[in-house]
């Protein structure tokens, strides 16, 4: 598995053991593009309100204790922060990858 985020500052891939191990870098990433608060509800609620402009809002969800969701659960995560960098001039994907001989 490989994370690529590409930003300002560069191009930077990743590359993961396990499927899990490559989206927790991922969505940690993004959040951190996003500046999306993760330890208190009350400063997410706050976060999100500023978002209000973006038509997935209503679907975000909530990150705090992301690190101990399933599979699933932080793929719906990725998946939907991800489109609110757009107008940040920062893309990233996650890829699965082989290795061969």
């Amino acid at each position: 598995w490989v994370f690529v985020e590409n930003g300002d500052h560069g191009y930077y891939p990743t590359t993961h053991l396990t499927e899990k191990g490559c989206l927790l870098r991922a969505v940690d990433t993004v959040l951190e593009v996003l500046k999306v608060p993760q330890d208190s509800q009350e400063e997410y609620d706050e976060w999100k309100k500023g978002e209000v402009y973006h038509p997935s809002v209503d679907d975000l969800t909530p990150v705090i204790d992301w690190k101990d969701k399933t599979l699933t659960e932080l793929w719906k995560i990725y998946d939907t922060y991800t489109e609110l960098t757009w107008d940040d001039a920062f893309d990233c994907e996650v890829i699965r990858t082989t290795v061969q001989a």
